[in-house]
């Protein structure tokens, strides 16, 4: 048995404590005309990465300072220049991700190329200073009428701004196109962008550039007419450099391109693993204006290498109709038959054929490790998604490739029976898949492919336009406004009596004394923006389930639940505010019911 390499091997823990401190910019670019910015600082203990924290000689180090009180200050200076950027400011131990603002005023523009800065911690007890560095863009305006997209790395949202505009938090919720599909009738574009969705992602052909140049200028032009963001393809050209450089020369100016999309699964396809972080430094010196992004096919080939040649990476996590622990495409010869003239006594043996076996190490079955979620393929989606943050947190901050903050966007199976698939998924599998995506920290979400079933089609656009509210009607604000500007708190799940109870959300397994090691079919999770909260909440089982009890853990104290203000999406009867108004009712949920919900706090 051949082992595949390129796996994130286990955390190396250190046999003492460590102090890490690490800084990011809060926007990924900065334009020139804007007065104020902010880093993302973190300053914490850790046991795998940073220093040596000096603990002294009992639980007080040496100047009678507790850890809790450690007294510490920050400077932020350019790394070329040493002017400070930030100068002696005091920081409280253990934060994490907090924002501290700085004045662009006295930074210069950097032209295309970044800006290195240190950050410089300073423990006052001792003098020991710890380091860390990062960059960020100051870029100018650009000399043409265009788009500017950047990230939010505190989020994970996308902002884009035109015409020197203000800036807009986009949420992509939107198809990969068929580009045969859209090229049989001019009137597809237009049908499609009428549903609600609010991204035009066209699947390239297979031969050259794969596009029809002078058809896709049509295309763009109409596209912006109709509000949709455009998410460039390279998939079969972002490893040559003259057909990258065409194309984001070509496109990088207009004034609804959104983001690059270099490469499609190419840990599936076995591309070199540093191609993608090569074609992302060479767009970026053509156009930091805007992201860049890939999708990956598998959980953990590659990872680091992959995942460094983008800002957003996507999860294809396919796991309806397919068998996990066999695979429906690829059969195994158990014997072949003989050489001819030889005799062989067992010809019931001969063209012995069965399907191959998938595992970590051999198969492939559509849904990569997704054997472990086999009595519940929708889980395979938030495992994915939690496992590549895990990934992530293992590994040191890279200033060049953003390791490990990375943007996560999923692709939720939309598509006829095919291949591995024996099925499509139902309307409410897909809802499902998508909001247990947003739920496990995905923030755009565009399904493979269009066009789609009938069934399909006809929910997600509803979805677009009841809780993405990329349609006309404003309702409340939309999913994005809670999602990409905060970040999502637990909510205690509570199942009938003889189930278990009390499952924190973004952690699906759980144990009790009765039932041992088991998994909760329903899963919540809540943002707040003022005094009101999202919740999305998702019964991704086969059953139907009764009394739900929702008991929100981030109220602060003596908090009570107003009224449930919206529910954007969800059939039937209402969820109640229970009699203590600590809680949210409903007397059920069928198999894979989703709920959305907006909450008032008292």
């Amino acid at each position: 048995m051949v082992i595949p390499g390129g796996m994130i091997p286990p955390p190396k823990f250190s046999p003492i404590l460590l102090f890490d401190v690490t800084i990011r910019p809060r926007m990924s670019s900065y334009v020139d005309g804007e007065t104020s910015a902010s880093f993302i600082i973190s300053a914490h203990l850790s046991v795998s990465h940073g220093e040596p924290w000096d603990f002294g000689t009992s639980s007080r180090n040496a100047s009678n300072e507790t850890v809790e009180d450690a007294e510490l200050a920050l400077r932020v200076f350019h790394r070329d220049s040493g002017i400070d950027i930030i100068h002696s400011t005091p920081v409280e131990f253990g934060i994490i991700d907090r924002d501290y603002p700085f004045a662009l005023a006295g930074i210069s523009v950097s032209g295309l190329a970044p800006i290195s800065v240190i950050m410089e911690m300073k423990r006052l007890s001792n003098g020991k200073i710890y380091k860390a560095n990062t960059e960020f863009y100051h870029l100018p305006i650009p000399e043409r009428s265009q788009s500017i997209a950047r990230l939010d790395n505190l989020y994970g949202g996308l902002h884009v701004q035109r015409d020197g505009s203000e800036w807009e938090a986009v949420f992509p919720y939107s198809f990969y196109i068929d580009g045969a599909w859209l090229a049989s009738d001019p009137d597809h574009l237009k049908q499609f962008s009428n549903l609600g969705y609010n991204i035009l992602h066209i699947v390239p052909g297979g031969q050259g550039i794969g596009y029809d140049l002078h058809q896709l200028d049509l295309w763009f032009d109409e596209a912006e007419k109709l509000g949709l963001w455009i998410m460039f393809d390279m998939r079969w050209t972002y490893q040559n450099n003259d057909y990258v450089r065409t194309q984001v020369e070509r496109y990088k100016r207009r004034k609804n391109m959104l983001l690059w999309y270099t490469s499609d699964e190419p840990d599936g396809h076995e591309d070199p693993p540093s191609a993608p972080s090569k074609a992302y430094a060479f767009i970026k010196s053509l156009d930091p204006y805007h992201p860049i992004s890939l999708c990956l096919n598998c959980e953990n080939y590659y990872f680091e290498s992959y995942s460094s040649g983008a800002d957003i990476v996507l999860a294809d996590v396919y796991p309806i109709g397919t068998n996990v622990i066999y695979s429906n495409k690829y059969q195994s010869v158990i014997y072949s038959p003989p050489s001819p003239g030889f005799f062989f006594p067992f010809p019931f043996l001969a063209n012995k054929h069965d399907s191959t076996p998938c595992n970590e190490t051999y198969g492939d079955c559509g849904c990569d490790n997704c054997r472990l979620n086999i009595n519940n393929p929708l889980l395979s989606i938030p495992a994915r998604l939690d496992a590549w943050s895990y990934f992530l947190s293992l590994l040191p901050y890279s200033p060049q490739t953003k390791e490990p903050y990375k943007t996560f966007w999923a692709v939720p199976q939309a598509f006829p029976a095919q291949d591995f698939w024996l099925r499509a998924p139902t309307g409410d599998e897909v809802i499902a898949m998508t909001l247990l995506a947003i739920n496990h920290g995905a923030r755009g979400i565009v399904g493979w492919l269009f066009p789609t079933t009938s069934e399909i089609q006809a929910i997600t656009s509803l979805f677009a336009q009841k809780v993405m509210e990329t349609g006309a009607s404003k309702l409340f604000g939309g999913l994005g406004k809670f999602v990409l500007n905060a970040k999502p708190m637990q909510v205690d799940v509570k199942l009938p009596d003889g189930l278990p109870v009390d499952l924190p959300v973004n952690g699906s397994v759980g144990w009790d004394p009765h039932h041992g090691w088991y998994q909760s079919p329903v899963e919540a999770t809540a943002w707040r923006v003022g005094s009101e909260f999202l919740i999305s909440v998702v019964n991704s089982g086969d059953t139907d389930v009764g009394s739900v009890s929702l008991r929100p853990q981030f109220w602060e104290v003596g908090a009570k639940v107003g009224r449930v203000k919206e529910m954007p999406w969800g059939d039937g009867e209402a969820w109640a505010v229970g009699s203590k108004s600590t809680k949210l009712l409903r007397s059920g949920m069928k198999a894979k019911e989703s709920f959305v919900l907006v909450v008032e706090v008292a």
